[in-house]
């Protein structure tokens, strides 16, 4: 129990504050498809504003070769078990995964999932993933319960944190193939949206959270966050015109996707007002001119009448004002 409080203080820190514990958490950070280049260039540290690894944390990248295929992605999680077992069986562990190197996390995730009597234990390791291709509600990858690499078991035992930008055509594939436009969206996404999570603030009220229940009941331990993107990748390109054709498109390629939580639109259309316009001066001044014709042959008529009768109409007129 008190490993569990002691994990769950450390990854707090990592993600809402960089406050003092007790017992600091090591995150392991691991890169995506960079083929062979982590030994040079570490960028995951930096993402998520950096929150991650803010002290009292320190980061340790664990390198592989991010080749995307099976294999690579196999013996990055086999570095990642070396990395863990060689840390302090006290010390909170975060692993920290981008794009390929969250697939690693899930490698490893299954691996513990197989055989749990040589797995770490759960109360030290969680772990957060951004841009997962492998995750389970938008991952291009065509991962199924039943494929040689399924999707990661819903009832996993390590709290881990899943998140996912929208519109990153590696993690918020559309639903609907068929839906050309938000195909079309997703592949500039893939391209944009994919690698840019540095300022993501996990914390930032508008990002949409959905924790799935296990299969038994209760909540499980995995928490997707989704986060929502201002602009559609597809016409950030515009520039000014760009808020016009989001407000255009946007609910065209939202019709692509079926997620379990709905993304509000961060930038709706400005409503149409329903008031009238008001007249233009040549519109008032017609009205006037046809309203002074009238008045002006009542005044004329009045004019002809007895000076009783004028007399007798005016007495009317002022008990009508």
């Amino acid at each position: 129990m008190f490993k569990q409080a002691t994990l769950v203080a450390a990854l707090s820190a990592a993600l809402i504050a960089p406050a003092p514990v007790a017992n600091a958490a090591t995150v392991l950070t691991l890169e995506g498809g960079l083929v062979g280049m982590q030994h040079l260039l570490r960028f995951t540290p930096l993402q998520l504003r950096g929150d991650l690894c803010r002290s009292p944390n320190s980061c340790q990248g664990v390198a592989y070769f991010a080749f995307p295929a099976q294999p690579f992605t196999d013996r990055g999680a086999a570095n990642v078990e070396k990395a863990v077992d060689a840390l302090p069986a006290d010390e909170p562990v975060v692993l920290f995964g981008h794009s390929q190197g969250a697939q690693v996390i899930y490698s490893d995730l299954r691996r513990w999932a197989a055989d749990p009597g040589s797995a770490p234990d759960p109360a030290q390791v969680s772990w957060v993933s951004i841009g997962n291709p492998e995750n389970r509600y938008g991952g291009k990858r065509p991962n199924t319960d039943e494929a040689a690499n399924p999707w990661l078991p819903a009832d996993t035992a390590y709290h881990g944190t899943e998140v996912i930008r929208q519109y990153d055509g590696w993690a918020d594939w559309p639903d609907d193939s068929t839906n050309l436009i938000a195909v079309a969206n997703a592949l500039v996404g893939m391209f944009t949206t994919h690698t840019a999570y540095w300022n993501v603030d996990l914390n930032d009220p508008r990002n949409v959270r959905y924790t799935p229940d296990l299969p038994g009941g209760g909540p499980g331990n995995v928490t997707y966050v989704w986060v929502p993107n201002d602009t559609l990748p597809l016409v950030a390109w515009a520039g000014p015109f760009a808020p016009m054709l989001d407000n255009a498109l946007r609910p065209l390629v939202e019709k692509g996707y079926s997620r379990p939580v709905d993304i509000p639109d961060p930038t709706p259309p400005a409503a149409v007002s329903t008031r009238r316009p008001a007249p233009s001066a040549r519109a008032a001044a017609t009205r006037a001119t046809a309203a002074a014709k009238p008045a002006a042959a009542r005044s004329a008529s009045a004019r002809k009448r007895s000076p009783a009768k004028a007399a007798q109409s005016g007495s009317h007129a002022d008990h009508r004002r």
